[in-house]
């Protein structure tokens, strides 16, 4: 469903108002479920997104799967991807943020690229974590290889 100017997105918590998809200048989904959504600002007030591209993208209560954008704002909600120039996650969590810098807040996040990073936040792997990790698997699969090779001669 494409919209032009604005659009409001109104539903249920079980599900009324689910669409397949929105573009528009600005999007703001109340209590629903839209797999897409493209628009210059979208804002989520306890809903559901599949994938977002957008300038400015705002949650509050909410979620969003996968959400490229300049700024990310999420509160008392989850992301699953977030790529922006800057990513603020105040009670919160997320699974993947690739950002220029991150504010992150009494929140949790499984993996964290960025380039600076501010606020108390429970971080799984970022990026040193994950430059280690990939050299002892790098290291591991060599010494894996080279043992291989050495028992067949």
């Amino acid at each position: 469903m494409d919209h032009e100017v604005s659009n409001h997105v109104q539903g249920s918590s079980s599900g009324i108002g689910t669409e397949e998809g929105l573009a528009a200048e600005s999007v703001t989904i109340e209590n629903a479920s839209v797999d897409n959504v493209t628009a210059q600002t979208v804002t989520v007030n306890q809903g559901n997104v599949g994938r977002v591209q957008a300038f400015d993208v705002s949650v509050h209560d909410g979620g969003i799967a996968r959400a490229e954008a300049d700024q990310i704002q999420v509160v008392d909600g989850g992301i699953g991807l977030a790529k922006a120039t800057y990513v603020s996650l105040s009670d919160g969590a997320a699974s993947v943020v690739v950002a220029q810098h991150a504010d992150l807040q009494n929140s949790s996040v499984a993996v964290l690229l960025a380039r600076s990073v501010s606020g108390d936040a429970r971080v799984l792997i970022d990026m040193r974590a994950g430059a280690a990790l990939g050299l002892a698997f790098g290291l591991t699969l060599t010494a894996i290889k080279l043992y291989l090779e050495r028992r067949r001669a």
